[in-house]
């Protein structure tokens, strides 16, 4: 202490110490340092400016001014992902940069099969933009994201590798075959729903038509689901559908997903449930299958890759006639009128299939193991 007293205290020691350091400097560089020093403030909000001047003959001048500044509110992030709320397209739900502040959506990190709440929108989503008229895409390259599409609403796309990402369709239909093809479409946690109105695309494929992938895509509320055609290969990955029948039935003939004229189809992680064949008067009312890929007379083209699908009901749960490649395939136990597989079995290596149960998530326990038995065409 009798050191510190003798060397003039803290206060004394700092500025002899500050004072030697800024004579070292050159003049420009001593400018360079008191500027710096005007805007140093303390956690507690104090501005110090400070600022020492020394002439040629070694003599100094020394200003002190001390102010507490006021400082701004910082901008919102109720979710503290680091998305400010002005921009967060899930302001409640935590979720990347990447995904507009939305959580990504995955299956269960079990590996589980995609049920529909880990499919679509994602939780707590709000739309940037509500539209109720088709909108059609002309430019290559665009991204459509975040979009609310009521009254049955399309979106019609006329132009090459175009990404729909975040949106919902409310009976309306995405479509990339219009007069002529438009491949390289990707769609991601893309709904497509029930239209908020009496009628809507319901019986036309929700997606449509080849060419594209779709990923943790959700459809419900719909007559048909996905279209494969020879718009070029589709990839559907992590997705669920749930197919419902039409009312009034008439001559429906529903699928989960259909391939016709297509070049080449590729599954992983996809539910597909069509048990659903009553209609609100009571009656019953059958579409065709959950997975329909007929060789023949559906003109489909190419294989298949099928790794980890879940499908239910209908006549034929699963009806493949292309050569390809099928495991993991889970068909829920007593689900179809007439059999669990109608698949032309000489053209299908490896194949690793199982009846199963499942839960109220769509989770699997096995039955049994199921052969490929039949050789039909699908």
């Amino acid at each position: 202490l009798a050191t510190l007293e003798r060397l003039g205290g803290a206060r004394s020691i700092v500025s002899t110490h500050l004072d030697a350091s800024m004579r070292e400097l050159s003049p420009a560089e001593q400018g360079i340092a008191a500027a710096a020093f005007q805007h140093l403030v303390t956690p507690s909000g104090t501005k110090f400016a400070h600022l020492v001047v020394t002439d040629n003959l070694g003599r100094t001048a020394e200003a002190r001014q001390n102010h507490t500044v006021q400082n701004a509110p910082p901008p919102s992030d109720a979710d503290g992902d680091g998305v400010l709320d002005s921009t967060d397209q899930c302001p409640n739900q935590p979720g990347p940069a990447s995904n507009g502040g939305c959580p990504v959506q995955e299956p269960s990190s079990s590996g589980g099969f995609p049920n529909p709440s880990t499919v679509g929108v994602p939780p707590g989503w709000t739309p940037t933009t509500t539209r109720s008229t088709t909108l059609t895409v002309t430019t290559p390259g665009a991204v459509i994201q975040d979009v609310r599409f009521t009254n049955g609403a399309d979106l019609i796309v006329k132009a090459n590798n175009v990404t729909v990402r975040r949106s919902e369709f409310q009976g309306g239909l995405i479509s990339n075959q219009n007069g002529g093809c438009f491949p390289g479409m990707l769609l991601e946690d893309v709904s497509m729903v029930a239209p908020d109105h009496a009628g809507g695309n319901i019986q036309e494929g929700a997606i449509s038509y080849g060419g594209y992938t779709a990923r943790r895509v959700k459809i419900t509320g719909r007559s048909e689901g996905f279209r494969v055609s020879s718009c070029g290969p589709v990839t559907i990955e992590d997705s669920f559908a749930k197919i419902q029948p039409p009312e009034p039935c008439g001559d429906w003939h529903g699928d989960g997903l259909q391939g016709y004229g297509a070049s080449g189809l590729t599954i992983r992680n996809v539910t597909i449930d069509m048990s659903d064949h009553t209609t609100s008067n009571g009656g019953n009312c059958y579409g065709t299958a959950p997975f329909f890929y007929r060789g023949g007379d559906q003109l489909n083209t190419g294989t298949v890759d099928i790794d980890r699908l879940m499908v239910e009901g209908m006549g034929y749960p699963f009806r493949l006639g292309m050569p390809g490649r099928v495991t993991g395939l889970k068909i829920v136990n007593n689900s179809w009128v007439f059999g669990p597989v109608s698949v032309k079995c000489s053209i299908v290596s490896p194949w690793e299939a199982k009846i199963v149960t499942h839960d109220a998530n769509y989770q699997p326990t096995t039955v049994r193991d199921q052969p490929c038995n039949t050789n039909d065409i699908g």
